[in-house]
């Protein structure tokens, strides 16, 4: 079992019972006037005050429409019946796992209050002006600034202009100026304006002060500067921590008014905390105005709600049932987690930067020196094709085409079916995520009923999310000592055991969206955190995007970050359920990015919501229902959607044809709506929803609703409540990294070495003829590249020999995303060069070989292959393995076999035995998952790794073979060299691979290829090892 489900789980409650449904009934038939029903409920109008103020005013001014008594009916729907946490209407407490179900909360929740984001940064502006106008206020360097050669950017305003019409993204672009780059120097840390002040004049004595001053403001303005008045996003009180700040300057009459008027406020929002409904009602009034008199925003708190419990068990048998289902959930997940900009960009990335190269992020991020926004556009790409998840599909898409011919209305998944599909189409090239968590309701009528096992488990519409935490992180304040526990204990095993190999860092920035702030609020669990736009909360966790840098792993393909501090890769995440795709086009790259490094169960998810089909029953994997039984409505469907009437009697009649229940859900995202349409105003309401969703999007999802038969949560009373439970999934596989030596072992400081190089453009990058240097990209189709490198571009290269024009020469095959090869030349006379290359470009034209043909800067990967020093052997080496591939390829040589005895020959002249060979492959491939291909032909790839020389022999290649051996011997003893120097900029395990990764993209270009020959290469040699064992030592005798 890959996942076990932590024994304390988190649960979402309903803040009205479901008895008060009848109440809902009555005022929906006019028995019940709307003040009555206000009267008869203080709690639900406090929770309707805190989330809809101008709704609550028009109620208190007795000046309620019709129209908006039907938004109250659906506020009181929600209160009743959907537990997301929302203000007042619905709440969060812990729960344990037991011998027995006994889950009683107490009729009364606790509220904690919380200043509005909204309205906090809103004001924040104003008191900034304030105290810049006395010169009262510590600035810092905003530093998610990029600088830009002789322009400083900064690539997202926060407050500035939140309330004009201009782009939500707009950035500032100024002069990096020689006052500007003292100021970015000066405010590295926290510095008094007038010490800013005073420092430029001293600097500037033939300046002006007004100057000055008008100088440092616009800095501001732009956020090049921002102020310690942004408080940092936490579980912290916002407004408690600005008075901190602001009482330091105390001593200024209008700041202490200021503070004065704040603490107020202060003491308001702490009374409405302890008062029950009435009283809440009547503080909120009276706080509102006070804070609407110094700031205009919409609403003035953000309230949680904490339920208290007399019991909070429920049976094992659940626990027990969901961590089965965990595995149908590990098995369905595959590889494919990266969104299609995020691929480009890599795509992008390795072109410019190679493999091994890790880039400043913030350099990267500038469209001048680096990349640019990962998402300001893209071009097509070309998908992979994941057999798994399309095996999936069909399996799915098979039983519910069995379902609908056998007129059944449910479908049971098979773990068995679901094993054997992963069994064929297995796939690890990344790590499982150590932790995710389920949301599920849980169907029974009676807690007695749980016990006896009479009862189904729902997952709910918002089903997953990919940390443990995420959900609950938010609630911070209002759950009780247990849950905070078991948060920090949840948080201290992640950090401590599963990501002890990995920094983590929680990352919150100020939107643009001042009113997200709200729902980010959570306290920060990780050894790093990132703020953007905001003062940091912790000057001894802080890590700036200065820190942080980009790199490339060939062997999971994918972009990583990497802490500068500690040296170790870096995971940025975000522990609250804001999604990842947020306009700050930085903090969504950084999220990605780590997003991508792992796999994720909760992708199970996405196999249903792309089935399209009209009708799907409802699908369940022993007592769990995974989708539930779901109709789609579509526009074409109804053909008068503008007269209620005539929409009824069709809907009515659709619904006969459809067998669809007089109790329905209509869903929205994770958004959904109860429908009883016994009743006439619930057909109104459904009818003017529906017209909504079908104008918007053109089609209406709807579900059955199992509402009545799962409220079996109670209090005091017996009342009933609907809940939704949060299980956190722990991974069960904690590895030690500590014990895991890596082969060859490397006595350079790597991360210390690439920091620290310093390497001349010019070096690195050769512009067409320098150096000799000439690089082609060379576009044609796929399926003719072998003909294409064993007749032209071989004709052409020994032209060149022939001519004495040729130095150097390599190749590899790439797709960007056009397949092409990249051929790189150097030659003794560069201007005869591209003589040559002009007359055999127009000869291959005119014979229509190619598509087009692109001369580009070779830029060298210096860090991956050793350093500067160690690159020209490598490049030799290149050659080498090019001339191998081509005479193969023109001898039609079986690729695999080239291949075996290609990546094995390189171990062989560079490792010091085959039991070294066999541990390095270990720590590289999943040599498991080629057995089989192995053992249908063992004897042939074992004669392929004793006989090598034999079978080169009788190609007649033994110059080449002996050549790239020499070249192979003088590079790794090159790489040695500089190894004992301390000066090697990657492992000698990652230029191993590096060298035999590049020979099989000479040869084929596939790295489904490449595994398998790494496979194949290592189960042969772990049978020729053991009978060494048994019959003699494997010595090579050569070192």
């Amino acid at each position: 079992m890959k996942y076990y489900i932590n024994n304390c789980f988190f649960v979402r409650v309903t803040n009205e019972s479901i008895e008060k449904r009848d109440m809902l009934e009555k005022m929906y038939k006019g028995e019940i006037s709307i003040n009555d029903f206000i009267e008869m409920n203080p709690q639900f109008l406090e929770a309707l005050m805190n989330s809809n103020y101008l709704l609550y005013q028009l109620i208190k001014d007795n000046q309620v429409s019709e129209n908006q008594k039907k938004t109250i009916a659906r506020y009181f729907q929600r209160s009743i019946i959907r537990p997301t946490p929302y203000g007042l209407f619905a709440g969060i407490t812990t729960g344990n796992f037991g011998e027995y179900t006994d889950f009683c909360r107490k009729s009364i929740a606790h509220k904690v209050s919380m200043i509005d984001s909204e309205w906090f940064y809103l004001m924040i502006k104003e008191i900034e002006e304030t105290l810049i106008s006395l010169e009262k206020i510590k600035l810092k360097y905003n530093n998610q600034c990029i600088i830009s050669g002789e322009k400083i950017i900064n690539p997202y305003l926060c407050i500035q202009n939140n309330n004009t019409d201009q782009d939500k993204t707009q950035k500032i672009i100024a002069r990096y100026t020689e006052q500007v780059k003292r100021i970015v120097k000066l405010t590295s840390e926290w510095k008094d304006f007038k010490e800013i002040k005073e420092y430029l004049m001293e600097k500037n004595p033939e300046v002006e002060e007004k100057v000055i001053l008008k100088f440092i403001k616009q800095l501001i303005k732009n956020e090049i500067l921002i102020s310690e008045c942004r408080i940092a996003i936490t579980e912290k009180d916002l407004l408690k921590e600005l008075i901190k700040v602001l009482e330091q300057y105390n001593d200024i009459n209008v700041v202490k008014k200021m503070v004065d008027s704040l603490k107020q406020i202060d003491l308001l929002h702490r009374r409405y905390d302890n008062a029950d409904s009435i009283q809440s009602i009547k503080i909120y009034d009276e706080l509102h105005d006070k804070m609407q008199k110094i700031q205009k925003s919409e609403n003035s708190l953000n309230v949680l709600l904490g339920i208290d419990t007399f019991t909070n068990n429920i049976s094992k048998n659940i626990k027990k049932e969901l961590e089965d289902f965990l595995d149908i959930l590990v098995m369905s997940v595959i590889d494919d987690n990266e969104s299609k900009y995020l691929k480009q960009f890599k795509m992008k990335f390795t072109e410019k930067y190679g493999e091994n190269r890790e880039i400043n992020l913030l350099e990267l991020m500038d469209e001048h020196m680096g990349l640019g926004n990962p998402y300001k556009y893209y071009e097509n790409i070309i998908e992979n094709s994941y057999k798994k998840t399309e095996a999936l599909k069909d399996y799915i898409k098979n039983q519910i085409f069995w379902a609908v011919k056998e007129k059944k209305n449910k479908i049971y998944l098979s773990k068995s079916d679901i094993v054997a599909i992963n069994d064929q189409y297995s796939e690890k090239t990344i790590e499982y995520s150590k932790s995710f968590e389920i949301n599920a309701s849980i169907l029974a009528k009676t807690a007695e009923d749980i016990d006896n096992g009479n009862y189904k488990i729902r997952i709910a519409p918002c089903c997953a999310s990919e940390g443990a935490g995420r959900m609950i992180n938010r609630f911070y304040n209002t759950i009780n000592d247990e849950g905070k526990n078991e948060l920090k204990k949840i948080y201290e095993e992640l950090e401590e055991k599963m990501y002890d190999d990995v920094d983590n860092a929680d990352i919150t920035y100020l939107s643009h969206q001042l009113r997200t702030g709200n729902i980010c609020s959570g306290k920060r669990n990780y050894r790093y955190s990132v703020s953007i736009g905001t003062a940091e909360e912790d000057k001894n966790k802080e890590l700036k995007l200065s820190q942080i840098s980009v790199g490339y792993d060939s062997i999971t393909n994918r972009l990583y970050l990497k802490n500068k501090i500690s040296g170790k890769k870096l995971r940025i995440v975000s522990d609250n359920m804001l999604t990842m795709n947020v306009e700050h086009y930085v903090v969504r790259f950084l999220r990605e990015v780590t997003f991508a490094n792992e796999k994720h169960p909760s992708f199970f998810w996405s196999l249903f919501s792309e089935l399209d089909y009209r009708y799907i029953p409802e699908i369940m994997y022993n007592c769990i229902i995974i989708y539930p039984e779901t109709w789609k409505v579509y526009k074409q469907d109804i053909l008068n959607w503008n007269i209620f009437d005539d929409f009824r009697k069709e809907f009515d009649k659709y619904m006969g044809k459809w067998k669809i229940p007089k109790k329905i859900n209509l869903l929205e995202g994770d958004r959904y709506l109860e429908f009883d349409l016994e009743l006439m105003e619930c057909w109104k309401d459904l009818y003017q929803e529906m017209k909504r969703i079908i104008e918007r999007t053109g089609v209406c999802i709807i579900q059955k609703s199992n509402v009545d038969n799962e409220c079996w949560v109670i209090d005091e009373h017996g009342e009933k409540y609907y809940a939704e439970f949060v299980f956190e999934c722990m991974g069960n596989e904690k590895k030690n990294f500590k014990n895991i030596v890596e082969h060859p072992v490397t006595k350079s400081n790597i991360h210390l070495n690439k920091q620290n190089l310093t390497i001349l453009p010019e070096m690195r990058n050769y512009q067409p003829g320098m150096q000799g240097w000439i690089y082609l990209k060379i576009y044609i189709c796929e399926e003719v590249a072998d003909e294409f490198i064993y007749s032209e571009m071989c004709g052409f290269i020994n032209n060149l020999k022939d001519k004495k024009i040729l130095k150097q020469w390599f190749f590899i095959r790439y797709s960007d995303p056009d397949f092409h090869i990249r051929l790189r030349i150097k030659a003794i006379e560069a201007g005869k060069l591209f003589l040559e290359i002009s007359e055999w470009i127009e000869k291959i034209k005119k014979a229509e070989k190619i598509g087009r043909i692109i001369i580009d800067t070779y830029e060298r990967e210096i860090e991956r292959y050793g350093g500067i020093n160690s690159i020209e052997y490598a490049e030799q080496v290149f050659m080498a393995d090019s001339c191998l591939v081509m005479k193969g390829l023109e001898q039609d040589w079986n690729k695999q076999e080239l291949g075996i005895i290609g990546v094995y020959t390189i171990f062989y002249n560079i490792l010091e035995s085959n039991e070294e060979i066999e541990t390095f492959l270990n720590q590289t491939i999943d040599y498991k998952k080629y057995r089989e291909i192995f053992r249908r032909e063992d004897k042939r790839y074992i004669k392929l790794i004793t006989d090598y020389k034999e079978i080169i022999g009788q190609r007649k290649i033994e110059s080449l073979y002996e050549n790239r051996k020499q070249l192979l011997e003088n590079y790794y003893m090159q790489l040695k060299k500089e190894d004992e120097q301390g000066k090697l900029t990657n492992s000698l395990k990652n230029i191993i691979y590096s060298v035999s990764h590049m020979f099989c993209n000479r040869l084929q270009g596939d790295l489904n290829f490449e595994e398998q020959i790494y496979g194949i290469i290592r189960n042969s040699l772990h049978v020729v090892n053991q009978r060494e064992k048994n019959y003699g030592k494997n010595k090579k005798g050569k070192k």
